[in-house]
């Protein structure tokens, strides 16, 4: 098998043979079940070394294009040629209510300011102040900075495959005031299914709109999706890049049920929250469900406050061009909701790539933490349970000892440590959710993780059930 490949490119030669393999398998030139060559073979055949077909076929093994089998080898998945990813080319230009002050917070996954940009931000801002100063003590349209929305536009379509334009873009300070914006914007809206375990922090806003709240269960895949006949869900929440906070990614059969679920009736919709997307610490990300969806029913959305601060409240949704009619009648009874030198300044941001190059040290900065606080726990609990660790900014840890809940929550409050478990974003929790602790690694330093661990696992051996 012959791939075509160019040498003096800055493109990775193994994402050229995963593309082109991927494109093979999507139309069709690679047929379902299709044994591929083996490593040995595409790499001699193609004059590549063996470590660039592996970085490729594992994409494609990530992704669920292929399957393997013990001692056979690769093998075509069976792929949904109606549901096959968008040419970008084809659209236009848990909480505590404590006053307790904590030392050390594992559940937080706020990013570390020890990586924020600051002496750059600092220049762009004084260039706008200099230069542009006019501009901004001008109020910002309700929809975001039209030059944001541009630059986003392209940050989406080449980073994420987010098939958009600038038109079906909001902006907004966070991912549930957009929430509460799209609940107005969809209409008739009764019933929502959520993943569980997940991301319960949207609970208050749907009740506060008389919506119903379907727990919907996970299995290794991620999101179980509901059966299509006799379903009342009409809007499903999904994390299907980096679920919250299992730590799962949905494989493309998965995604491409979900689609059906969306398209089997004609007011169902999804939205694909892309939750710490952006932090995968091995082969390329993960491309969007929006990018499989060829009848516009996924709502993108994601946030740079995982990017650049907390503080940073920038959020955006990628609206289907049949929703934003409907957003057009809710616009004049919003007020704009970002300032418009913040706008402004991550425009220039982006638009000089400063946020690509941002991403790229940030992931090699927070995978070395992460491997501090594996290597921390597998030197002292050699039998750990890791799970979720391929992406993200925390993971989940399952002890070797069972341990009593209440004497750690307990031992580690009184010792001034904020931990949750699993439980903490369960419905309906079970034993086993209360043995699962989430560990959030994000704003920990570097020197610090090994010897925070250290001191949370003396309290786990002296909490014995």
């Amino acid at each position: 098998m012959i791939i075509p490949l160019t040498k003096d490119t800055p493109q990775p030669l193994y994402i050229q043979v995963y593309l082109q393999l991927k494109q093979w398998i999507i139309d069709g030139t690679l047929p379902h079940h299709a044994a591929l060559p083996s490593k040995r073979q595409l790499a001699i055949e193609n004059k590549i070394s063996i470590n660039t077909v592996m970085n490729a076929y594992d994409q494609l093994l990530t992704e669920g294009y292929i399957y393997s089998k013990e001692r056979k080898g690769y093998f075509v998945a069976t792929i949904d040629y109606q549901m096959v990813p968008i040419s970008s080319n084809s659209t236009a230009t848990a909480a505590d209510n404590t006053n307790t002050s904590y030392q050390i917070d594992w559940s937080n996954s706020h990013v570390d300011s020890a990586i924020f940009p600051h002496k750059l931000l600092k220049k762009i801002y004084q260039q706008l102040l200099d230069n542009d100063w006019h501009s901004l003590i001008q109020s910002s349209p309700t929809q975001g900075d039209r030059a944001l929305r541009n630059a986003l536009q392209g940050y989406l379509t080449l980073s994420r495959g987010v098939p958009t334009n600038a038109n079906q873009l909001i902006l907004g300070p966070s991912s549930k005031y957009l929430l509460s914006i799209l609940l107005r914007v969809l209409p008739g809206l009764r019933v929502v299914g959520v993943e569980n375990p997940g991301y319960h922090q949207y609970f208050p806003l749907l009740t506060a709109h008389n919506i119903a709240i379907v727990p919907l269960p996970l299995d290794d895949e991620g999101l179980i999706v509901p059966q299509s006949e006799n379903e009342t869900i009409e809007l499903i929440i999904v994390t299907p890049n980096h679920q919250f906070p299992t730590g799962r990614f949905m494989p493309l059969e998965r995604r491409q049920q979900l689609l059906h679920w969306a398209y089997a009736k004609p007011n169902r919709w999804i939205i694909e929250d892309d939750y710490d997307s952006e932090y995968k610490y091995a082969g390329i990300p993960i491309p969007s469900l929006t990018q499989l969806d060829t009848q516009h029913r996924v709502i993108y959305m994601s946030s740079l406050s995982r990017t650049l601060a907390s503080g940073y409240r920038v959020s955006f949704a990628a609206l289907p061009q049949q929703l934003v009619p409907f957003y057009k009648q809710v616009a004049p009874q919003l007020s704009p909701s970002l300032n418009s030198i913040t706008e402004k300044a991550l425009t220039m941001f982006i638009h000089n790539q400063h946020l690509e190059k941002h991403l790229n040290r940030s992931r090699i900065f927070y995978k070395r933490k992460r491997d501090a606080l594996m290597n921390a726990i597998y030197h002292l609990d050699k039998n750990a349970e890791i799970t979720g660790y391929e992406a993200g900014l925390h993971i989940l840890y399952r002890p070797s000892l069972t341990f009593n809940y209440q004497a750690l929550m307990a031992k580690t409050r009184a010792e001034r440590i904020k931990l949750t478990v699993l439980a903490d974003y369960t419905i309906n929790p079970s034993d086993e959710h209360y043995q699962t602790l989430f560990l959030s690694y994000s704003h920990i330093s570097l020197d610090s993780i090994g010897s925070e661990f250290t001191r949370l696992w003396k309290i786990i051996k002296d909490c014995p059930l």
